[in-house]
């Protein structure tokens, strides 16, 4: 009986995880096909999930504000001397 139990909880599992990991990929080739139909020709870059796409915005605009901070702390410094 305890081998009946382990072999039908092993099986059981079994079904479970491929189960899981057909619904990851499905579900990832959805996320990917959709992502592609909104960013259209520029797919094939790297920022082209959104969450890289933010990150890259974030890059330029600090590089920017830091840029600014710079010119306005040179500003000031001149202003002194």
């Amino acid at each position: 009986m305890k081998k009946f139990l382990l072999i039908f909880t092993a099986v059981t599992l079994l079904f479970f995880a491929i189960g899981a990991v057909s619904f990851y990929v499905n579900d990832k080739e959805n996320i990917v096909n959709a992502i592609n139909s909104e960013y259209g020709d520029e797919s094939d870059k790297i920022w082209k999930y959104p969450i890289y796409d933010r990150i890259y915005q974030l890059n330029n605009n600090l590089n920017e504000f830091n840029s600014h901070m710079h010119e306005i702390k040179n500003n000031i410094s001149e202003s002194f001397k």
